[in-house]
This record gives structure tokens, C-alpha cells and sequence, in this order.
């Protein structure tokens, strides 16, 4: 390898970037991503990126419930763009999340250097960046691509602002503020810069920021129907004090600080204890580390930070990148999320490695603690960044992680309900599956509200979710009661109201074997206002959608079932079912060829289909009758 290449200060920090996180790039959609990306229509149009700019970010989901104070429509189109370059595939996302994270890391050490530090310390912030612990979940999760992408644009933003150019600097942050609100930092570190300065000119520097900002937010206002430009809506109503709560936002900047330097353990849902008091010291005493933190921190940034780059750029990104986690009623169930420091670790990269390596030469013992430094969050992140690689393996993790949140117990019995709607009705396999689902859910609804934060979604969730276990496991009479009471504790719930549905729909085809079609019609008509509503209520439920058809085609409706169901089926065509029923309809209506594409559409894209040595016989009957 040429030497040069090696001496390049941007060669190492790169290279570790990419070889760390490498392992990504064969995952799986986990957690959020479902919900987000894989199974939501709004992914499957180019039109959608528009869309993105119109909607609050998780509205693009279409549960009408889902209204948070959320606006991040780069983040948004770019789902979009990418569910479309790979056909819903994993590996562009993950791919993009790489290069993303590759970018930040050069940027990082492009500051050191426009800071005219020595080679040695931006090789070093560089390559603590790219190896940080931190990190993982930011780059392993899909989900979290617009953390990276407001680091991207925020990194860019302050490199032009150093230089200084104030428009390049506005138009950076303006992306970086669209992408997730966290940007919102870099904006009041370059308000204070200016303060702080004291020039004459004051205005005309932060006016071009102030115009990015007054546009951002009429985008949000327009988004959000509201002046308030959502920014009024809490995340989350935890129903403790202000006292509490304040408590809460100053220990996070310490859990935040302590976690930059120390990267272990990871847990992915670190639930509030709701048991504890103010009074209690796991309360107040992080709360008075962060507070001493935070507010000597600021008092070193305004007196130093004039004539200090080191104090100005790297203490100043690293605090001002923490302050929106002050603000916990927009940070959602888990406010403490190793993502919302993927920012502030760029000034934590840039501190630490000036305080190794940016005063003089570096002696045996200073490389030996740096070089342990970065084999620690090395280590850190390989360790765990598997963990994000499917949905079994992160549940699993989740459990014994975070065992204390339903989301956890909720999350791995998903995946039991999905390999048993995948297996044929009936065996054991489905059997053992659903059975299995059902006890964590039990397990889920068994946390302690009293100890722990548990939200109302999730005791939602979890009822509805015993109602699908016994549905798939053929206790339709169990789960009938179990989905008609949670429809009295959650009315708006379209989980159970597609549960119930599902029942009605099996009651109304046992009739119809029996031969009492009045009965069975009726029943289906009931179920039909269930899915309709369930749909109404979260629009990107294809399973709602599916069902509309399957009952309109009980009732005889062919033409009216067709376009539901093929919605149904051109939005998950692996789904066997779906490319049943609309098979059969294309065949009732003497659609013989369209139900032969269907079926063989499936098989293509799902060979190992459960259903496909039946389909492989339906195909050539089909055949035979097909002009």
C-alpha cells in the first residue's frame, strides 16, 4: 500500500469508519423500521417525497393517532428515495447509513484540521469518531438515519461558519434542522458565538441564520396546521412534577457525558422509573453532576471561548448538541437514547483528542491510554452492533437489556405472531409460535406501571397482541373476548378492531360451510365496518385493507373486493394469503390469466413459500383454462 496514503490524516479515521460498521450492510429492517419503512405504503411512491414536506414525520405512517411534535422531511424523502432505488430491500438504507457515517468522520477531522491543530490530533478525533460506542445504534438502525443526516449538514454548517461564511452556514443548518429538531443546538451555538463576539455587526451575521430558522419553522407551521409549529405537543405525558421533570433533563446531560466516556452496557429501551422520587439520589444526584456539568461548561465556553478554538468548537458543539435532551416532553418514552449523541460526540471526539495529543508530542505512555481508548469503544461497538442485525436478535437482546419495558417483551413476541402467520394453519409449528407470542405478551403486560413508565399504546398493544396469539393458535373464541375487551378499555384501537374483525370474518365463513348464508352475511358486513375503520383510523394497515376485499369477496362483491386486495398484494407480495384471495377473486370474475400472474408474482419473490407446492398445482390449472 502506498506510504503516502497511509500518512494521509483522513486515511485512518475513514478506514475505521467503514471496516467497524461494515457488518451492517447484511441487516435486516428492526423495531421502528416496520413500521416506518417496510410495512408502510407511503414508501412505495416517488410522489411520497413531496408528501414528506407536507406531513409531521410520523404522520407518513398514517396512524391518525401518532401526532408528535416530530418534522423531518429530509429524513422522510430520503425513506422514500431509497425504498424506491431498492425495492424495499434493507441494503440500500444500511449502505447509506455507512457512507453517512463516513462523511461525519471526515468532517470531523476536517475540522481539526481547518482549526489548524496538528496532523496528529485530527487523525486521532477522526478515528475516535469512527470507532465510538456511541454510535451504534445511530448506524446500525435504519431508523435513526436523520440523526446522522443533522449531523452530516450540522458539521457542514459549522465548518462554514468558522470560515466564516454566514450563508453557506444558514443553508447547512436550515437542512440540518430538517432533518431532526437535535440541530436545533448548533443553531444557539452560533446565536451565542455572535453574543458573545460582541462585534458591531452582530445582526448582519446571524441574519442569514435567523431567515434559515423563520423558514424552518413556517415549513413546520404549514406541516402542523398550527403557528405553534407543533413544538406545543409533548412526546409523551409522563405525569410527573416540573421538579421531577427538571430533575430528569439535568441528569440526562450527565448520563450523556458519562456514556461518551464509557460506552457500556447498551440497552435499547431505558425505561423511567416512575417509582422514584426527587428526593431519591438516583434522581438528584445525576440531576447535580449534569447541572455542575452543563452550567460550568457554559461559564468556561463564555469566558474562553473567544480566544480558544478548542473551548469555542469542541466544548461548545459538545454542550450545545445536548441541550434539546433538556426539553424531555419531545424526547418520547425513552429520553435517554444513545442516537441523540451522535452530535455532541463530534466536539467529544475533537476535545479528547486535543487533550491527548494537541499541546506537544505525544509520549509512549499518552498513545498507549489513547490507543486503549479507541480498542474500548472498538470493542463497544463490534460487540453490538450484531444486535441490530434481525428482529429475533434484537428482542432477544432487548429482554435481558431492558427487561423492565414491555416494548421489549412486545417486540419478541412479534416475531413468534410472524413466523406463525407465515406457517400453514393448524400445524404445530403455527401452533408452538402463537403459543409462544402469548406468554410474552403476558410477560409484557406483567411490568409494573407502578415501578416503571408504561405507556397507554403499549397496554394497548399488548392486549390486542394476546387476542392475534390466540387467533393464530385456533382459540378464535378466546380471542374474540380477549379483542371485544380491549375494544372497551381502547375504542380507537385499529389492532383490535382488525383482531375482532378477523373473528367475525371466521364465525361468518363457519356459517357459510353450514349453509346459513344469511348469518354468514351478516357477519361479514360487521366485519367489513371494523376494517374500515381500523384503516380510517391507521391508513397504511394493509391488513385492514386485505380484509376489506376478503369480505367484500364473501359477500359476492368481486369488482368491488379487486382493488383492495390487489392493493393488498402489490404491497407485500411475499404474504401468501393475499396472493390467494386475490387469486381466487381474478378467477371468480374469469380473470384466469391475472390469477395465474399473481400466484406465480408470488412464488418469485417467495420461493420458499409455505403454500407454493399448492400454488405450483393452482398455476397449471390456470394454465389449462387460460386462452
Amino acid at each position: 500500500m502506498d506510504s503516502g496514503l497511509l500518512k494521509h490524516p483522513f486515511f485512518l479515521p475513514g478506514l475505521c469508519a467503514v471496516a467497524i460498521f461494515a457488518n451492517i450492510l447484511g441487516a435486516d429492517f428492526v423495531y421502528d423500521d416496520i413500521t416506518l419503512i417496510k410495512e408502510n405504503p407511503f414508501m412505495d411512491s416517488w410522489a411520497s417525497i413531496t408528501e414528506a414536506f407536507r406531513l409531521p414525520y410520523w404522520r407518513i405512517t398514517g396512524d391518525e393517532r401518532n401526532w408528535t411534535s416530530y418534522y423531518r422531511p429530509i429524513g422522510g424523502a430520503l425513506l422514500v428515495i431509497l425504498n424506491q432505488i431498492g425495492g424495499g430491500s434493507p441494503a440500500p438504507f444500511h449502505a447509506t447509513s455507512l457512507l453517512l457515517h463516513l462523511a461525519c468522520t471526515l468532517l470531523v477531522t476536517g475540522l481539526a484540521l481547518q482549526l489548524q491543530w496538528p496532523r496528529r490530533v485530527a487523525i486521532a478525533a477522526g478515528t475516535l469518531f469512527a470507532l465510538h460506542g456511541v454510535h451504534v445504534e445511530a448506524v446500525a438502525w435504519i431508523s435513526a438515519l436523520p440523526d446522522l443526516l443533522a449531523t452530516f449538514f450540522g458539521l457542514l454548517a459549522l465548518r462554514a461558519w468558522l470560515r466564516p461564511h454566514y450563508f453557506k452556514a444558514a443553508f447547512w443548518l436550515g437542512l440540518a434542522m430538517l432533518s431532526k429538531e437535535a440541530a436545533i443546538g448548533v443553531a444557539f451555538l452560533f446565536l451565542f458565538d455572535t453574543l458573545r463576539q460582541a462585534r458591531q455587526r452582530w445582526l448582519l451575521q446571524l441574519a442569514p441564520c435567523a431567515v434559515a430558522a423563520l423558514l424552518v419553522w413556517t415549513l413546520r407551521a404549514w406541516a402542523f396546521e398550527s403557528p405553534w409549529a407543533g413544538l406545543n405537543i409533548s412526546g409523551t405525558q409522563f405525569g410527573l412534577s416540573t421538579l421531577h421533570l427538571t430533575l430528569i433533563s439535568f441528569g440526562l446531560i450527565f448520563q450523556s457525558i458519562a456514556f461518551l466516556l464509557w460506552p457500556w452496557p447498551h440497552a435499547p429501551f431505558p425505561t423511567i422509573r416512575v417509582a422514584a422520587t426527587p428526593m431519591d439520589f438516583e434522581i438528584w444526584g445525576p440531576a447535580l453532576g449534569g447541572g455542575i456539568l452543563l452550567f460550568g461548561a457554559a461559564f468556561v465556553w463564555w469566558k474562553h471561548g473567544k480566544s480558544n478554538p478548542l473551548v469555542r468548537v469542541a466544548i461548545g458543539l459538545l454542550f450545545f448538541s445536548l441541550l434539546p435532551v433538556l426539553n424531555t416532553k419531545l424526547l418520547g418514552a425513552y429520553p435517554f437514547q444513545e442516537r441523540y449523541l451522535y452530535l455532541a460526540s463530534a466536539g467529544f471526539s475533537l476535545l479528547l483528542a486535543h487533550f491527548f495529543f494537541g499541546r506537544r508530542a505525544p509520549g509512549h505512555a499518552t498513545t498507549l491510554i489513547f490507543t486503549l481508548l479507541l480498542v474500548l469503544n472498538g470493542t463497544s461497538t463490534l460487540a453490538n452492533t450484531p444486535k441490530w442485525s434481525t428482529e429475533k436478535v434484537f428482542f432477544n437482546w432487548a429482554c435481558e437489556a431492558s427487561p423492565e419495558s414491555m416494548t421489549s417483551w412486545m417486540g419478541a413476541a412479534r416475531v413468534h405472531l410472524e413466523k406463525a402467520q407465515v406457517s400453514i394453519p393448524s400445524t404445530s409449528t403455527r401452533i408452538q409460535e402463537s403459543l409462544a407470542a402469548l406468554q410474552l405478551y403476558q410477560k409484557a403486560l406483567a411490568v409494573n406501571s407502578a415501578e416503571w413508565m408504561v405507556l397507554r399504546v403499549d397496554r394497548e398493544g399488548a392486549n390486542s397482541g394476546q387476542g392475534d396469539a390466540l387467533f393464530l393458535a385456533g382459540d378464535f373464541e378466546q380471542a374474540e373476548m380477549v379483542y371485544k375487551t380491549t375494544l372497551k378499555g381502547y375504542p380507537e384501537s385499529p389492532y383490535a378492531r382488525i383482531g375482532y374483525a378477523n373473528c367475525l370474518t371466521r364465525r361468518g365463513e363457519i356459517h357459510g360451510q353450514e349453509g346459513n348464508r344469511v348469518k354468514a352475511e351478516e357477519l361479514w358486513e360487521k366485519a367489513l365496518t371494523y376494517y374500515s375503520k381500523a384503516e380510517e383510523l391507521r391508513r397504511t394497515l394493509i391488513v385492514a385493507v386485505q380484509g376489506q376485499g376478503m369480505c367484500l369477496a364473501f359477500l359476492g362483491r368481486y369488482e368491488e373486493a379487486l382493488p383492495f386486495l390487489e392493493r393488498a398484494f402489490q404491497h407485500s407480495p411475499e404474504n401468501a394469503e393475499f396472493a390467494r384471495s386475490l387469486a381466487e377473486v381474478h378467477a371468480s370474475l374469469g380473470r384466469f390469466h391475472f390469477a395465474r400472474q399473481a400466484l406465480e408474482q408470488h412464488l418469485r419473490v417467495f420461493p420458499e413459500s409455505p403454500m407454493a407446492f399448492d400454488f405450483r398445482e393452482a398455476i397449471e390449472e390456470l394454465r389449462k383454462q387460460t386462452p
